[in-house]
């Protein structure tokens, strides 16, 4: 884990972990808000420029927000980052082909989503926090 956020002190830490398992995350990292680093932003420009971004043309139009999430939300102070177990049975087609695992059932987004506003809200009741916005890779 890393913990190089000193908004949040360890007896924090370790109450937004016991929430998050709660609702089936895990508690990764906290991280202070801040703007990736020069080198970071170089490459993303790099790929985005490349057309790296597929069909996700809507990453060029927020590459501020991308590279500064206090740009995106100024309120923001720290980053929590979880992780969510989602290991199933190897999936396929009848005849042949295979899925790949996190594409079978629910869309991860929805689940996630859901997730992430149920702990929102447990940090919120629990005075952890005043605001939040949960996303998973489909926001900046």
């Amino acid at each position: 884990m890393s913990f190089e956020d000193p908004t949040l002190v360890p007896e924090q830490l370790q109450e937004v972990a016991g929430l998050a398992a709660e609702v089936g995350l895990i508690l990764k990292a906290s991280i202070r808000v801040t703007s990736i680093p020069a080198k970071v932003r170089e490459r993303l420009g790099e790929s985005l420029s490349q057309g790296r971004a597929g069909e996700m043309g809507y990453l060029e139009d927020r590459v501020e927000d991308l590279v500064d999430p206090g740009h995106w939300k100024p309120w923001a102070k720290s980053m929590l980052i979880f992780a969510a177990p989602y290991r199933r049975p190897a999936g396929g087609f009848s005849g042949g082909g295979k899925i790949a695992s996190y594409a079978l059932g629910q869309d991860y987004h929805n689940v996630l989503g859901r997730r992430l506003e149920r702990l929102g809200k447990r940090l919120r009741l629990n005075g952890l926090a005043d605001r939040y916005r949960g996303l998973s890779d489909a926001g900046p």
